[in-house]
């Protein structure tokens, strides 16, 4: 069924696609030159707001901001990608898309960072609210009241990604850490997610085009619950961003078209106005390596939760 996502696969809405023609002339985006050297103004405008001691631009040229309580900011610099596969209707067409300059989570977003919002706030989750959250029996999958981003079925420790959180759940927590911070803290943008996982390159996977094993990524039951939010480092994406496959599905901010890629945007899509469902992407410690390729969408009901579905941060200016 639509949404339960966290049993043993995923429903895929491919309604057919549509032809659309697309006219509009896009060009670069301009990058920002200092005397420091070529530095993006959405880097200097954070060094500027968080300090200079909290950047860094590592050895792999990638610049990263550390904003306090284990929230580690990788920017992905103005530019085209190409978006999208072959493989399912609701990818095609393969398209290039040009993204202004983005922060994206090196992880995902931890059981004790989401604590931290709970408790400031007083915060009740979708699972506490109405009816908990499904779990693995030993025989089946059974929808249990006590099961939530506390309690998921299995042992976690703060360094796990928080699950059991509904898109409701996760907008909410953007919400609070962007008054905390003074910034816009969002969910990434399905073009801004893809981007993260696979760079400038047409890869299957964040790694490469090898397929998966236990050495990459948490996935097809390998490990039987969620790992820690800094494992499988080799198999990170482009930008050195960990577990953008397997581990948890991560929300995006998008709603759910299955023809949204014929007639979006080339320049910065956000998705759809409105709709039923918003989209996941990466795949979980449950499914199958398909799941875990960079251009698979996957449709879920906002106020859904399970014990693979988490998220990662996004900062903008949309």
């Amino acid at each position: 069924a639509i949404g339960i996502i966290f049993i043993d696969q995923i429903t895929k809405k491919n309604g057919p696609p549509k032809t659309v023609q697309k006219t509009e002339k896009t060009e670069e985006p301009k990058k920002v030159q200092d005397k420091s050297g070529e530095i993006p103004e959405d880097v200097r405008n954070i060094i500027a707001k968080i300090g200079e001691d909290k950047v860094k631009k590592t050895n792999k040229g990638l610049w990263e901001a550390n904003y306090g309580d284990g929230i580690i900011m990788v920017y992905i610099e103005a530019g085209k990608f190409t978006m999208g596969s072959n493989d399912y209707k609701d990818e095609k067409p393969i398209h290039t898309v040009i993204l202004d300059g983005y922060w994206i989570g090196k992880t995902e977003v931890t059981v004790g960072q989401f604590r931290q919002f709970v408790e400031d706030k007083g915060y009740k989750t979708d699972a506490e609210k109405s009816g908990g959250a499904y779990t693995w029996t030993g025989k089946d999958w059974e929808k249990k009241k006590d099961i939530n981003w506390k309690n998921p079925g299995f042992k976690q420790d703060d360094n796990h990604p928080v699950v059991c959180v509904s898109w409701n759940d996760a907008k909410a927590y953007c919400d609070w850490l962007s008054t905390e911070k003074d910034l816009p803290f969002k969910l990434p943008t399905e073009a801004q997610w893809e981007k993260a996982a696979r760079g400038t390159t047409k890869s299957k996977y964040p790694w490469g085009n090898n397929e998966p094993d236990n050495t990459l990524a948490n996935f097809k039951w390998m490990v039987g619950k969620t790992s820690p939010v800094d494992s499988y480092s080799g198999g990170a994406s482009p930008y050195g961003l960990l577990n953008m496959a397997g581990n948890v599905w991560e929300w995006c901010y998008d709603w759910y078209d299955s023809g949204y890629y014929n007639k979006s945007p080339d320049r910065n899509p956000t998705g759809p106005d409105s709709g039923s469902n918003r989209v996941v992407r990466g795949g979980g410690w449950l499914v199958d390596a398909g799941y875990l390729r960079c251009a698979d969408r996957a449709v879920v009901r906002p106020s859904d939760r399970g014990p693979n579905l988490g998220f990662r941060l996004s900062q903008d200016n949309r």
